[in-house]
């Protein structure tokens, strides 16, 4: 600081200095006057400094309370003119912090309690209901997790007229008691009613699967002549195991069932599926997404190492029937849920599909091959239609999978056959050296696919000349240019397609 000191003192000595020059006695009064301000600003800067650094002031100036007090003047000014906070806005705003994060805490206890308060009282309301339910149900004869299904469907979620609590009203389900009162009247005249009676009194309680097949078991006892008809319809009264598509009537039964239940309702289905498939599959296809039969085998099959069974079994369930059309994120969920099987690292031998297994998959959810095989890879949707672009080079997209499980040449076989979609798809990674061949060869594909509507292919034969390739010309880019003008989308994939792209291709 001695230094700092001197520094400045020996700059303003020869200014001083040269100000004197010029000057004569009328103005040296003035001079010194300047000066003297000077040097009263450049002592109130240094202990400013000294101040803003944290450094005593004690030991700095014989007036040392002034000048504390200049400093921190002269620091709130620099501060306030170079758009800081100062010192004394900076106090002001802690201590605002202080209060506001003290009445946050405040409110934040208070909105604890009343949900606490809330939850306590939705909870007594809940069971005020279901507890008498599940009790009921009990008695009349159902198992453990089915009277917390059975009882749950007597309670209707609704919010009170202030928006505040989450209020239960008795909601009365009448096929749950028409199930109650269906399986009472079963269990009373079993000994004396026909066998056409009891079978008819099992239909009106199978929302219950497991008490419908214990009861299809005890009918069989009774009447063993039956025994052929019984069997013929235990995958029809126990459908209700795997839950219902866009059913949120009941609880998951698989979900809520022991495992012992389970074992049996899976063996159940496997039984069918090899000696009535198409009932099986029906079957699976009116499940819930989540607790379909075949996803269910195909992830323990594939658990226990067999994988070709495994992958035999998903792909019956991909072919499954679908309950929903036209709706891309269904089918890309239903599709990816297998994906683990189909692309696990530890086994070596992939599964490798067959062009028709491809192709019955895209035709079952109306979309592109392509597609089918992009989720089959756990790769996101339009990922094998063209090159990406990271840090100002083009670079391919294709999973290590792509061409492990032979997907490359099951979409040029789609190709051939005239998929122009999945044609491009092969071209691209031909281009870029993925799959085996002439990568020059790529133009002519892509020109056959543009020629059958594929949109992807068209934007590839322009975008090309972006992609740095010593096969690519600019006679290839002035044929693509031609081939635009008369192009014309071939699906409603390459119809919107076409209609993002346009333009850019447009300016190539």
């Amino acid at each position: 600081m001695k230094l700092m000191v001197s520094v400045l003192s020996f700059i303003l000595l020869s200014v001083t200095s040269v100000s004197g020059q010029y000057g004569d006695a009328y103005h040296r009064a003035d001079v010194e006057k300047i000066n003297k301000e000077r040097k009263a600003y450049t002592d109130a800067y240094i202990d400013a400094l000294r101040y803003n650094r944290n450094t005593t002031i004690k030991n700095s100036s014989p007036n040392n309370g002034s000048a504390a007090d200049a400093a921190r003047q002269l620091a709130d000014i620099f501060a306030g003119r170079a758009g800081r906070e100062t010192a004394a806005q900076k106090a002001e705003r802690l201590k605002r912090e202080s209060e506001n994060y003290e009445l946050y805490l405040k409110k934040k206890a208070e909105d604890e309690q009343k949900y606490s308060d809330y939850r306590k009282d939705d909870e007594e309301r809940r069971n005020s209901i279901l507890l008498p339910m599940k009790a009921l149900y009990k008695a009349a004869g159902f198992t453990g997790y089915e009277t917390e299904i059975l009882g749950y469907s007597h309670l209707h979620s609704k919010l009170t007229s202030d928006k505040q609590k989450n209020i239960y009203s008795f909601e009365f389900v009448p096929q749950s008691v028409a199930a109650k009162d269906a399986l009472i009247e079963f269990n009373n005249r079993f000994n004396s009613a026909s066998f056409e009676e009891l079978f008819d009194l099992v239909s009106s309680f199978n929302i219950a699967a497991f008490t419908a097949l214990t009861s299809l078991q005890k009918l069989e006892k009774r009447f063993p002549e039956k025994k052929a008809i019984i069997g013929a319809s235990y995958m029809m009264h126990t459908a209700s195991f795997w839950g219902k598509y866009n059913d949120n009537t009941y609880l998951p039964q698989y979900d809520k069932a022991e495992e012992g239940v389970k074992k049996t309702m899976l063996d159940i289905f496997r039984n069918w599926l090899k000696t009535y498939p198409e009932g099986a599959m029906m079957v699976a296809s009116q499940a819930h997404p989540q607790y379909n039969p075949l996803k269910i085998i195909a992830a323990q099959t594939f658990e226990n190492g067999d994988y070709d069974e495994a992958a035999q079994v998903a792909i019956l369930a991909l072919q499954a029937p679908l309950l929903w059309k036209d709706d891309l994120g269904k089918s890309r969920d239903a599709i990816a849920a297998f994906s683990n099987i189909f692309r696990h690292p530890k086994h070596k031998k992939l599964y490798l599909f067959t062009a028709a297994d491809i192709k019955g998959i895209a035709e079952n959810h109306g979309l592109p091959a392509r597609m089918v095989i992009e989720w089959l890879t756990g790769e996101e949707t339009d990922k094998y239609t063209t090159a990406g672009k990271w840090r100002d080079e083009y670079a391919h997209t294709f999973k290590l999978t792509y061409g492990e499980s032979g997907y490359d040449k099951i979409l040029k076989e789609l190709g051939e056959n005239g998929d122009g979609d999945a044609l491009n798809a092969y071209a691209y990674g031909l281009a870029f050296g993925v799959s085996k061949g002439k990568p020059a060869s790529a133009v002519a594909l892509w020109n056959k696919a543009a020629d059958s509507g594929s949109s992807w292919a068209m934007y590839n034969l322009l975008l090309a000349t972006k992609w740095g390739f010593k096969w690519y010309g600019p006679k290839d880019l002035q044929a693509a240019r031609e081939k635009l003008k008369t192009f014309k989308p071939a699906t409603k994939f390459d119809q919107y397609v076409y209609n993002n792209k346009i333009n850019e291709m447009r300016s190539f």
